[in-house]
């Protein structure tokens, strides 16, 4: 069985949830499109084991790139209330994103388990394509790589592209297979209080609020919850609401 989620932020109760419902099993592989991190304070944890499950892949998200942005320089984490990173610039949208709370989830590893893991996450893939019973699928976490060109290259790299940029339900994607993404809460896409996954024209949003809780939007008290779809049946499983 194939299985895909995204978006879990740090939300260890959400994902325990899930993992108990689709029962992983060895012969099974489970797609986490990004963002594993920030927000809950679980997210190193949920990130290094993802990373070390043989039928598991993680994608890249904007929130881990921001992550290899702020290390990308000297750093120090010794005072847990002030940590030091020599890409100022960098550290202030991670912390203003929630990656305060990832980087209290790094204190106690040494230098060379935190680069390590830098090192793993700098490899994620951007994308992937797979194909279960005969239908093909593109795996990412904003938007696929086929729309960076030369136009985006003044401004951003593709790796920012395509996890920060955001596919809209008119963005015109591929005839031959369907999107699958995360990044954006499908509460932009559709209305409901439960946010549930969203079904575009070729298209599937699956990033369902687990790092957003409760929170008002548009006068609407919506339940940000985990999502994970099985791509052999299109059966939903959702994490429990507290």
């Amino acid at each position: 069985m194939i299985y895909v989620l995204s978006d879990i932020h740090g939300n260890k109760q959400a994902f325990d949830s899930v993992m108990k419902q689709i029962d992983l099993q060895p012969g099974d592989h489970l797609y986490v499109i990004g963002d594993v991190i920030d927000r809950g304070e679980h997210g190193i944890e949920l990130l290094k084991q993802l990373l070390s499950m043989e039928n598991a892949t993680v994608l890249l998200g904007n929130h881990e790139l921001m992550m290899l942005n702020t290390f990308s320089g000297e750093y120090d984490l010794h005072d847990p209330f002030f940590p030091i990173f020599a890409n100022r610039s960098a550290w202030k949208d991670w912390r203003h994103n929630g990656g305060w709370v990832t980087v209290n989830g790094l204190q106690g590893m040494s230098q060379s388990e935190i680069e390590s893991l830098m090192a793993k996450v700098n490899a994620l893939p951007l994308s992937v394509q797979i194909v279960v019973n005969e239908t093909p699928y593109e795996l990412v976490h904003g938007i696929p790589p086929d729309f960076y060109d030369e136009a985006w290259k003044w401004k951003t790299s593709k790796r920012e592209f395509c996890t920060w940029e955001r596919i809209e339900p008119e963005t015109p994607l591929f005839a031959d297979r369907t999107v699958i993404f995360g990044h954006t809460p499908t509460c932009f896409y559709q209305s409901n209080e439960d946010l549930s996954i969203w079904y575009g024209d070729n298209r599937i949003g699956i990033d369902c609020g687990s790092g957003l809780g409760q929170v008002h939007y548009h006068g609407t008290l919506l339940h940000g919850r985990l999502a994970c779809l099985r791509l052999d049946d299109g059966k939903e499983f959702y994490s429990e609401t507290e």
